[in-house]
Protein backbone atom coordinates (compact mmCIF):
# COMPACT_ATOMS: atom_id res chain seq x y z
CA UNK A 1 0.00 0.00 0.00
CA UNK A 2 1.46 3.61 -1.20
CA UNK A 3 1.66 6.00 2.35
CA UNK A 4 3.67 9.64 1.36
CA UNK A 5 4.34 11.11 4.85
CA UNK A 6 6.00 13.76 3.07
CA UNK A 7 3.49 14.91 0.57
CA UNK A 8 1.83 16.97 3.37
CA UNK A 9 4.44 19.29 3.71
CA UNK A 10 3.92 20.66 0.28
CA UNK A 11 -0.17 21.39 1.02
CA UNK A 12 0.75 25.17 2.12
CA UNK A 13 3.19 25.35 -1.01
CA UNK A 14 0.24 24.05 -3.39
CA UNK A 15 -2.29 26.79 -1.87
CA UNK A 16 0.03 29.64 -2.49
CA UNK A 17 0.00 28.18 -5.39
CA UNK A 18 -3.77 27.89 -6.19
CA UNK A 19 -4.16 31.75 -4.71
CA UNK A 20 -1.48 33.14 -7.15
CA UNK A 21 -3.08 31.44 -9.78
CA UNK A 22 -6.27 33.75 -8.44
CA UNK A 23 -4.19 36.46 -8.12
CA UNK A 24 -3.02 35.82 -12.12
CA UNK A 25 -6.54 35.98 -13.05
CA UNK A 26 -8.18 39.12 -10.77
CA UNK A 27 -4.78 41.31 -12.19
CA UNK A 28 -6.00 39.92 -15.91
CA UNK A 29 -9.29 41.51 -14.97
CA UNK A 30 -8.15 44.74 -13.07
CA UNK A 31 -6.11 45.23 -16.70
CA UNK A 32 -8.83 45.57 -19.08
CA UNK A 33 -10.86 47.26 -16.61
CA UNK A 34 -8.60 49.94 -16.58
CA UNK A 35 -9.20 50.33 -20.09
CA UNK A 36 -12.34 50.86 -20.24
CA UNK A 37 -13.32 52.42 -16.59
CA UNK A 38 -13.05 56.01 -15.67
CA UNK A 39 -12.25 58.78 -12.95
CA UNK A 40 -13.28 56.82 -9.35
CA UNK A 41 -13.89 53.67 -10.48
CA UNK A 42 -10.93 53.48 -12.76
CA UNK A 43 -8.74 54.79 -9.64
CA UNK A 44 -9.83 51.88 -7.36
CA UNK A 45 -9.17 49.46 -10.21
CA UNK A 46 -6.05 50.24 -10.15
CA UNK A 47 -5.11 50.19 -6.75
CA UNK A 48 -6.36 46.75 -6.61
CA UNK A 49 -3.65 45.89 -9.78
CA UNK A 50 -0.83 47.13 -7.62
CA UNK A 51 -2.41 45.27 -4.43
CA UNK A 52 -3.14 42.10 -6.56
CA UNK A 53 0.60 42.29 -8.99
CA UNK A 54 2.34 42.81 -5.76
CA UNK A 55 0.95 39.89 -3.52
CA UNK A 56 1.90 37.68 -6.23
CA UNK A 57 5.33 38.64 -5.99
CA UNK A 58 5.40 38.37 -2.07
CA UNK A 59 3.42 34.69 -2.12
CA UNK A 60 5.99 33.53 -5.06
CA UNK A 61 8.89 34.73 -2.26
CA UNK A 62 7.72 33.49 0.73
CA UNK A 63 6.76 30.45 -0.93
CA UNK A 64 10.33 29.89 -2.17
CA UNK A 65 11.85 30.61 1.28
CA UNK A 66 9.82 28.57 3.92
CA UNK A 67 7.31 26.79 2.77
CA UNK A 68 8.72 24.97 -0.78
CA UNK A 69 11.99 24.59 0.81
CA UNK A 70 10.95 23.13 4.05
CA UNK A 71 9.06 20.52 2.12
CA UNK A 72 12.32 19.58 -0.35
CA UNK A 73 14.18 19.66 2.87
CA UNK A 74 12.62 16.51 4.24
CA UNK A 75 11.75 15.23 0.82
CA UNK A 76 15.27 14.59 0.44
CA UNK A 77 16.14 13.76 3.78
CA UNK A 78 13.46 10.60 3.54
CA UNK A 79 15.09 9.47 0.29
CA UNK A 80 18.13 8.78 2.15
CA UNK A 81 16.48 7.36 4.97
CA UNK A 82 14.23 5.13 2.26
CA UNK A 83 17.72 4.41 0.84
CA UNK A 84 19.96 2.97 3.67
CA UNK A 85 17.09 2.16 6.14
CA UNK A 86 18.21 4.94 9.26
CA UNK A 87 15.59 7.09 10.76
CA UNK A 88 16.64 10.93 9.87
CA UNK A 89 12.81 12.42 9.90
CA UNK A 90 9.95 11.56 11.48
CA UNK A 91 7.96 11.65 8.00
CA UNK A 92 7.59 8.32 6.62
CA UNK A 93 6.89 6.58 3.01
CA UNK A 94 5.56 3.40 2.02
CA UNK A 95 5.72 2.48 -1.51
CA UNK A 96 6.85 6.06 -2.94
CA UNK A 97 9.97 4.14 -4.42
CA UNK A 98 9.41 1.19 -6.30
CA UNK A 99 13.04 -1.36 -5.97
CA UNK A 100 14.07 -4.09 -4.00
CA UNK A 101 17.52 -3.46 -3.32
CA UNK A 102 19.00 -3.96 -0.55
CA UNK A 103 20.51 -0.74 1.73
CA UNK A 104 23.01 1.08 -0.11
CA UNK A 105 24.80 3.99 -2.52
CA UNK A 106 22.92 1.97 -5.34
CA UNK A 107 19.32 1.90 -3.87
CA UNK A 108 19.86 5.67 -3.24
CA UNK A 109 20.59 6.83 -6.65
CA UNK A 110 18.22 3.85 -8.03
CA UNK A 111 15.38 5.97 -5.46
CA UNK A 112 16.51 9.66 -7.57
CA UNK A 113 16.23 7.69 -11.00
CA UNK A 114 12.62 7.04 -10.46
CA UNK A 115 11.98 10.41 -9.49
CA UNK A 116 13.88 11.95 -12.20
CA UNK A 117 12.04 9.46 -14.54
CA UNK A 118 8.74 11.37 -13.15
CA UNK A 119 10.29 14.54 -13.06
CA UNK A 120 11.46 14.48 -16.62
CA UNK A 121 8.08 13.89 -18.49
CA UNK A 122 6.13 15.77 -16.51
CA UNK A 123 8.34 18.81 -16.58
CA UNK A 124 8.36 18.41 -20.25
CA UNK A 125 4.48 18.58 -20.19
CA UNK A 126 4.46 22.04 -18.54
CA UNK A 127 6.49 23.92 -21.26
CA UNK A 128 3.15 24.42 -22.90
CA UNK A 129 1.06 25.99 -20.00
CA UNK A 130 4.09 28.15 -19.05
CA UNK A 131 4.75 29.39 -22.59
CA UNK A 132 0.97 30.66 -22.39
CA UNK A 133 1.45 32.09 -19.12
CA UNK A 134 4.29 34.49 -20.43
CA UNK A 135 2.89 35.40 -23.09
CA UNK A 136 -0.50 36.77 -21.25
CA UNK A 137 1.77 38.39 -18.57
CA UNK A 138 3.26 40.40 -21.46
CA UNK A 139 0.10 41.21 -22.44
CA UNK A 140 -1.10 42.37 -19.67
CA UNK A 141 2.36 44.34 -19.35
CA UNK A 142 1.86 46.09 -22.86
CA UNK A 143 -1.71 46.83 -22.13
CA UNK A 144 -0.89 48.55 -18.56
CA UNK A 145 1.59 50.64 -20.42
CA UNK A 146 -0.70 51.69 -22.93
CA UNK A 147 -3.78 51.87 -20.77
CA UNK A 148 -2.02 53.66 -17.28
CA UNK A 149 0.93 55.38 -18.66
CA UNK A 150 0.66 58.24 -16.77
CA UNK A 151 0.26 55.80 -13.52
CA UNK A 152 3.83 54.94 -12.84
CA UNK A 153 3.20 52.73 -9.80
CA UNK A 154 0.73 50.56 -11.80
CA UNK A 155 3.58 50.21 -14.33
CA UNK A 156 5.86 49.18 -11.88
CA UNK A 157 3.98 47.08 -10.09
CA UNK A 158 2.92 45.16 -13.59
CA UNK A 159 6.56 45.16 -14.68
CA UNK A 160 7.61 43.24 -11.43
CA UNK A 161 4.82 40.72 -11.97
CA UNK A 162 5.88 39.84 -15.70
CA UNK A 163 8.92 39.44 -15.03
CA UNK A 164 8.58 36.95 -12.15
CA UNK A 165 6.52 35.08 -14.58
CA UNK A 166 8.70 35.17 -17.63
CA UNK A 167 11.65 33.97 -15.06
CA UNK A 168 9.31 31.16 -13.84
CA UNK A 169 9.24 30.20 -17.62
CA UNK A 170 13.11 30.57 -18.64
CA UNK A 171 13.89 28.73 -15.38
CA UNK A 172 11.55 25.69 -16.16
CA UNK A 173 12.65 25.82 -20.42
CA UNK A 174 16.23 25.16 -19.02
CA UNK A 175 15.62 23.28 -16.08
CA UNK A 176 13.84 20.71 -18.45
CA UNK A 177 16.64 20.73 -20.73
CA UNK A 178 19.03 20.06 -17.95
CA UNK A 179 17.13 17.24 -16.24
CA UNK A 180 16.30 16.18 -19.88
CA UNK A 181 20.12 16.13 -20.38
CA UNK A 182 20.88 14.15 -17.40
CA UNK A 183 18.42 11.68 -17.63
CA UNK A 184 20.04 10.19 -20.98
CA UNK A 185 23.28 10.20 -18.94
CA UNK A 186 21.45 8.34 -16.31
CA UNK A 187 19.42 5.71 -18.51
CA UNK A 188 22.98 5.22 -20.52
CA UNK A 189 24.82 4.26 -17.05
CA UNK A 190 21.44 2.36 -15.30
CA UNK A 191 20.05 0.57 -18.70
CA UNK A 192 22.47 0.95 -21.35
CA UNK A 193 26.00 -0.02 -19.55
CA UNK A 194 25.07 -1.27 -16.58
CA UNK A 195 26.66 -0.29 -13.14
CA UNK A 196 29.12 -3.32 -12.73
CA UNK A 197 32.28 -1.72 -11.78
CA UNK A 198 33.14 0.37 -8.65
CA UNK A 199 34.21 3.81 -10.19
CA UNK A 200 30.37 3.66 -11.26
CA UNK A 201 29.84 3.84 -8.01
CA UNK A 202 31.57 6.89 -7.48
CA UNK A 203 29.68 8.29 -10.25
CA UNK A 204 26.25 7.33 -8.68
CA UNK A 205 26.82 9.88 -6.22
CA UNK A 206 27.97 12.61 -8.63
CA UNK A 207 24.53 11.90 -10.46
CA UNK A 208 22.66 11.89 -6.74
CA UNK A 209 24.28 15.43 -5.87
CA UNK A 210 23.99 16.47 -9.65
CA UNK A 211 19.98 16.10 -10.03
CA UNK A 212 19.31 17.53 -5.94
CA UNK A 213 21.57 20.44 -7.40
CA UNK A 214 19.28 21.13 -10.00
CA UNK A 215 15.99 20.68 -8.20
CA UNK A 216 17.27 23.16 -5.61
CA UNK A 217 18.64 25.82 -7.77
CA UNK A 218 15.94 25.97 -10.10
CA UNK A 219 12.63 25.00 -7.48
CA UNK A 220 10.34 24.16 -10.11
CA UNK A 221 6.95 22.87 -8.65
CA UNK A 222 5.87 19.89 -11.02
CA UNK A 223 2.34 20.64 -11.97
CA UNK A 224 -0.19 18.49 -9.40
CA UNK A 225 -2.92 18.06 -12.15
CA UNK A 226 -0.26 17.23 -14.55
CA UNK A 227 1.07 14.89 -12.48
CA UNK A 228 -1.87 13.45 -11.58
CA UNK A 229 -3.27 12.67 -15.45
CA UNK A 230 0.04 11.01 -15.92
CA UNK A 231 0.64 8.83 -13.09
CA UNK A 232 -1.14 5.95 -13.92
CA UNK A 233 0.75 6.19 -17.55
CA UNK A 234 3.83 6.65 -16.23
CA UNK A 235 4.09 4.40 -13.48
CA UNK A 236 3.36 1.77 -15.63
CA UNK A 237 6.50 2.59 -17.80
CA UNK A 238 8.35 3.00 -14.82
CA UNK A 239 7.91 -0.96 -12.98
CA UNK A 240 8.93 -1.97 -16.90
CA UNK A 241 11.80 0.39 -16.91
CA UNK A 242 13.01 -0.72 -13.80
CA UNK A 243 12.78 -4.45 -14.78
CA UNK A 244 16.10 -3.53 -17.02
CA UNK A 245 18.27 -1.41 -14.78
CA UNK A 246 21.69 -3.70 -14.41
CA UNK A 247 23.57 -3.31 -10.82
CA UNK A 248 25.64 -5.66 -9.90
Amino acid sequence: MRNDGVSKLYKPSQIMDKINKGLFALNIICVVLSCILSDTPLQVTRIFQIIFSLSFVIIEILDDGIFWYEAEHVRRANCIQNAFQINLTEYKTTGYYNNDLAPSLSKYATNTFESHFFTTHISHKMLPKKIVEVIVALLVFVISCLCVASEITVIISEAIFSSFVMLDAVGLIIYEIRMKHLYDKAFSQFVSVGITKPEQKIWLLSYVVEYEAIKAHYRIRLDEKIFNQLNPQLSKEWDELQQSIVIS
